[in-house]
């Protein structure tokens, strides 16, 4: 009898999370920041925010392929990816978000930049002052978090520079 061998399961690659700080000391509705990939990745979702409240809040995630630089009040640029509503955690704290928040990876190259736009429909988003946009921030041996703008809701006005307070995960 000739047995047929069973393929060995293609592993899966573990989910990792890069964290910014939760410094806070500024804030308003949300941010837009950039991600750089130093390998080829894939953005899974977002762990958690930084809000000002304990009150319930919507979110809402959009992205866009390049920087967001020049496209902070052209809301026909960017794709909204997910939304939710969630029970703040206030400052210094983390704001979870549903581990499904994302329909679908979002794949980056390396060498590539992923702009996101995570904001809330209130100023209740917690954010830190940075020091230059498009400096690196936070970063890992796949991916780098950038400096980017704090946003009034919708496309609004920016204040720059400013840090994501947050997590993003990845494979």
């Amino acid at each position: 009898v000739n047995e047929i061998p069973t393929p060995s399961p293609t592993p899966v690659p573990a989910v990792r999370t890069l964290e910014t700080s939760l410094a806070g000391g500024n804030g308003q509705a949300g941010n837009m920041y950039d991600c750089l990939a130093v390998n080829d990745i894939e953005i899974q979702g977002i762990s958690h925010i930084h809000t000002n409240t304990l009150d319930m809040v919507d979110v809402e995630v959009y992205t866009k392929t390049g920087s967001y630089r020049g496209y902070e009040k052209d809301e026909s640029a960017w794709k909204l990816i997910a939304t939710a509503s969630v029970k703040g955690s206030g400052k210094g704290q983390r704001t979870l978000l549903p581990e499904d928040l994302f329909d679908a990876p979002i794949a980056v190259n390396a060498g590539e930049t992923q702009a996101f736009y995570v904001t809330l429909t209130t100023a209740q988003m917690r954010y830190s002052d940075g020091d230059e946009v498009g400096e690196v921030y936070a970063s890992s041996p796949d991916l780098q978090v950038l400096q980017g703008a704090g946003v009034v809701y919708p496309f609004r006005a920016t204040y720059q520079p400013r840090v994501w307070n947050g997590g993003l995960l990845y494979t």
